[in-house]
């Protein structure tokens, strides 16, 4: 006698075997994907909450209109393009860089990368761990509707030649610290800094 598969044990046993490692946050939302023989749809979701964010798939009505002249690779790319706006729509954003403050690192991405910069220790530190989780294949995702008080200091607005100018209360130190992390953060990750520019 010949043993059938049951493909739809098959792939329960694969979502059980994933989502033991992969759970989404508020800050670093699941992406999940799922594609049937009549449609693709796509998910973010925030496990801790247990909530969706955002989702799109080839049945809405914005996409299915648009999707009906386009091959399965074209309707994937439309679905993802749609997904992201409304994630982006939501206060999630894929960014280049991001101001550490208030982040969520997860720990073994942390340890990846060798932590923070310890020659670095107050300024640029956090673009630094930006570019070092980015050379390591993560992404960085930034939650635009949490708010959080951050003083850089005390601020006021000068014109300088004929510019209006944001100057800091900084002491010399400070300034020299600014100044110097950058240019260790340039030497740090040459060719990532040249394409983000």
């Amino acid at each position: 006698m010949i043993n059938k598969t049951d493909k739809n044990a098959n792939r329960i046993k694969r979502h059980f075997r994933v989502r033991n490692k992969v759970s989404g946050t508020s800050a670093c939302p699941r992406l999940n994907v799922y594609r049937s023989l009549n449609g693709i749809y796509a998910q973010v979701i925030d496990d801790q909450k247990g909530i969706t964010l955002a989702s799109a798939s080839t049945l809405d009505k914005e996409i299915s209109e648009k999707s009906k002249e386009l091959n399965k690779t074209e309707q994937a790319k439309l679905v993802g393009t749609v997904v992201a706006a409304r994630a982006k729509a939501k206060g999630v954003e894929n960014v280049e860089l991001c101001i550490t403050s208030a982040s969520a690192i997860k720990i073994d991405a942390w340890e990846k990368v060798g932590g923070f910069c310890e020659k670095m220790f107050i300024d640029a530190v956090d673009f630094d761990m930006c570019l070092s989780l980015k050379e390591h294949g993560y992404k960085i995702l930034r939650v635009n509707d949490v708010k959080l008080l951050h003083e850089v200091g005390h601020s006021r607005k000068v014109t300088f030649l004929g510019r209006e100018e944001l100057v800091f209360n900084h002491n010399p130190l400070r300034c020299y610290y600014m100044i110097r992390n950058n240019f260790l953060l340039g030497w740090r990750h040459q060719q990532l800094w040249r394409q983000i520019g």
